[in-house]
């Protein structure tokens, strides 16, 4: 909804309406880039760390100004100094990160009173579920659209809220009711999916969480099996009951392999699994892994499209200048880099004078290949008769 809205007014903030948009490679890779620019140990100061701050600011609805002044030290200043300059960039590039969306939607009506109201007119109910991982941002959003028509119903639980770590904050629905005093609330108690037994165990520990409105869930399907537990000393040795219990089902209660199923939070847990079932001699398919859209390959296909529609977006041409090899090393990208600051040039426009940046070599001639690539795929995409498939065509060939 807010790439919608953005794309119909990003221009009011200064980005252009075809913005690109970073996924957390991309923003990842555009933090270490400051990081390497502002002189700072990138031991100390990793990408990843240091973008999961500035997300979390930006989550609280904190700009870089707001995170300078709240600095209590030297290397939350530091942060600070990487939020700002980090900013600067992504505008400078015509790019948003995940997190902008959400945040500049937010600026975007808190600044400009005509887009509020013409969308508060346009959504004329609101409904939000999973209200319980909402962060500050989207919580704003929620209670800025809905100010004028009150017309808006959430749905969540004070006892689901898992997303703290992207700044999910479970109060804004606590506080929902304190914003909206003549709300109607409806406690949804009653469990359609499970046994009582799971659900009374399920009571008893979420019983002692505090910040919670009381309820006690309960079912018509009966008490049910009683819960089993099994208490491993470490990953091996849970992996291994594991498969065991899948043998002992198959061999002694007939029960098919494929109606089976190992569930686990995190990817990364398959593999001790793995290990325990080939060891064991039970079959096994693991269902999911790395998603298509998260493949390199798929990712620098993008990149080149946004290489052409967005010449700005710095991340993405960086990314697929060398792939495939074209022999331009980290030195020459550096001088590229030194070269378009002092020169006040986007990195695009600094690959067509690299010879003045001071790059020699193979490096000249595969930025020359490079940029007659995206000239050539260019041509492509502005030819009305050609269509987005036809351009990415283009590109791979």
């Amino acid at each position: 909804a807010c790439v919608r809205i953005l794309r119909a007014n990003a221009d009011a903030l200064g980005y252009p309406r075809q913005f690109s948009i970073y996924d957390a490679a991309d923003s990842n890779r555009l933090t270490s880039y400051v990081i390497r620019d502002l002189g700072l140990d990138p031991k100390r100061f990793t990408p990843r760390g240091v973008h999961a701050i500035i997300s979390l600011w930006k989550n609280e609805l904190i700009d870089p100004d707001e995170a300078q002044r709240r600095a209590q030290n030297i290397f939350d200043r530091k942060h600070a100094d990487v939020y700002a300059e980090y900013q600067a960039r992504l505008l400078k590039a015509g790019a948003m990160d995940f997190d902008d969306l959400l945040t500049n939607t937010v600026t975007l009506f808190r600044e400009h009173g005509d887009v509020l109201e013409h969308y508060r007119q346009r959504f004329q109910h609101i409904l939000v579920d999973e209200y319980q991982d909402t962060n500050q941002a989207q919580n704003e959003l929620v209670l800025l659209l809905a100010d004028g028509h009150r017309n808006v119903c959430v749905v969540g639980d004070t006892d689901q809220s898992v997303y703290k770590f992207r700044g999910a904050d479970f109060r804004n629905i606590l506080e929902f009711e304190e914003a909206f005093p003549d709300v109607t609330t409806v406690v949804l108690d009653q469990n359609y999916r499970i046994t009582q037994t799971i659900l009374d165990a399920a009571n008893a520990v979420i019983d002692n969480n505090v910040e919670r409105k009381p309820k006690s869930l309960w079912t018509d399907s009966g008490a049910g099996e009683r819960i089993v537990r099994y208490h491993a000393e470490e990953e091996g040795d849970e992996a291994t009951w594991v498969g065991g219990t899948a043998r002992q089902l198959h061999a002694d209660d007939a029960v098919n392999f494929r109606e089976m199923a190992v569930l686990y939070r995190t990817n990364a847990q398959s593999r001790v699994v793995e290990e325990a079932f080939m060891r064991l001699g039970v079959p096994y398919k693991v269902v999911g892994g790395t998603r298509f859209h998260d493949r390199r390959e798929v990712k620098d296909a993008m990149a080149y499209l946004r290489g052409v529609v967005n010449p700005a977006d710095e991340v993405s041409i960086k990314r697929v200048l060398n792939v495939p090899k074209r022999g331009i090393g980290d030195a020459s990208v550096a001088k590229l880099d030194a070269f378009a600051a002092a020169e006040g040039l986007a990195f695009v426009d600094a690959l067509r004078r690299a010879d003045e940046a001071g790059v020699t070599g193979p490096a000249v001639r595969g930025i020359g290949s490079f940029v007659e690539l995206l000239d050539q795929v260019a041509t492509v995409a502005a030819d009305p008769d050609q269509g987005p498939g036809d351009v990415l065509q283009a590109a791979l060939d």
